[in-house]
């Protein structure tokens, strides 16, 4: 369509690019950007370039965490480069998780309820005098669109099924799950005892430019404290619950005076946040240095004697997000990323799940 138009109807690429990603995605100016791309890939070379979206996904699996590189390499280098199969497994179940944490999440599985025979009787936990139930408790979201549809459809034989072309508008769902009930909502009695709460903790979003926008960690964070947390409150006295979500990038958000990195400047002043006071090593004597201001990367490095002359402030492969086990010293982010205070700063709604009582696990990818 492209090709036709901008050869034989007198349109220039603009206008055929635009007519076309119209007609046939009901996309805008970025789409049409891609099928001159496209376009010109063919006319040169043969072949439609390859897309890169997703490439630099800030998600990672469990594999790919340092702590479990380094432990692990650390392991294979005592046995002489000789570990088998069987032997790295042992290691992995009594010695990695153990390490990383894994261990002490088995502790709160003991006090879940749990659901047996045909009927799915619950059976609550044996628990001790000091101990609180807890209850499970996922995060779900998913997008659906107006043309979506079984691919089985009743049509006469030898006549082609006609189907829209475009996806139709969108909704976004957002909302909590849990074994005891399904959705997250009060009960009709629970309705009348708590009428200033939600009745129930499911969000809708029109999700597209001309509509209300797109689903983000703001949108989330509203419905944890404000939706959720207080209809589960209401369910289930008494209680912790463990909230479980997936590691979308979605969720990243921090809070504003968090320690992170990609909120700083190599240098003090400038456009950057005021971050939250922290302290590091034994080193934590009061630094009189641009006090009650943002320093930047290059003297919070200075302070803590770990600067040399040299350092770059972002490395390219830094700023394309690419990690690599590896690389460890870099740059000054680097560095400072790596630092036990900053790979530590939780995200902003586990932090508002945390400091309520309650539990927030991610799923491993």
């Amino acid at each position: 369509m492209f090709f036709k138009k901008w050869k034989y109807d007198n349109l220039n690429k603009e206008q055929a690019s635009l007519h076309s990603t119209k007609v046939v995605y009901d996309k805008g100016s970025y789409k049409a950007k891609q099928i001159r791309i496209w376009a010109k890939s063919w006319l040169e070379y043969g072949i439609l370039s390859k897309s890169l979206q997703g490439y630099l996904q800030k998600i990672k699996s469990i594999i790919d965490d340092e702590d479990v590189i380094e432990q692990s390499l650390l392991f294979i280098h005592e046995k002489g480069g000789k570990a088998t199969p069987k032997e790295y497994q042992t290691f992995v179940k009594e010695e990695l998780f153990s390490h990383l944490g894994i261990e002490e999440s088995k502790k709160f599985l003991l006090k879940l309820l749990v659901y047996e025979e045909e009927n799915m009787k619950q059976k609550d936990p044996i628990l001790l005098s000091n101990e609180k139930l807890h209850i499970f408790i996922t995060y779900d979201e998913c997008l659906f669109y107006t043309n979506d549809d079984r691919p089985i459809a009743w049509a006469p034989i030898g006549e082609p099924l006609l189907r829209k072309k475009e996806q139709g508008k969108s909704i976004m769902v957002s909302d909590f799950l849990l074994k005891t009930n399904g959705k997250l909502k009060l009960n009709k009695n629970e309705i009348l005892l708590y009428p200033e709460i939600p009745i129930e903790a499911r969000k809708f979003l029109k999700s597209r430019k001309n509509e209300e926008g797109w689903w983000t960690a703001e949108h989330l964070l509203d419905q944890v404290i404000n939706y959720t947390i207080p209809i589960f409150k209401a369910k289930y006295p008494n209680t912790i619950g463990v909230f479980a979500f997936d590691n979308s990038t979605n969720h990243g958000a921090m809070v504003k005076d968090a320690l992170n990195v990609n909120n700083m400047n190599v240098n003090p002043g400038g456009k950057q946040a005021i971050m939250k006071s922290t302290f590091f090593g034994l080193n934590k004597s009061n630094h009189p240095t641009f006090p009650n201001q943002p320093k930047g990367i290059r003297q919070i490095l200075i302070e803590r004697v770990i600067w040399y002359n040299g350092l770059v402030g972002h490395c390219q492969l830094c700023k394309l997000n690419i990690d690599d086990i590896t690389r460890t010293d870099c740059c000054m982010c680097k560095i400072l990323s790596l630092e036990e205070d900053f790979k530590s700063q939780k995200l902003q709604f586990q932090e508002e799940i945390e400091k309520r009582g309650y539990i927030c696990i991610f799923y491993p990818i």
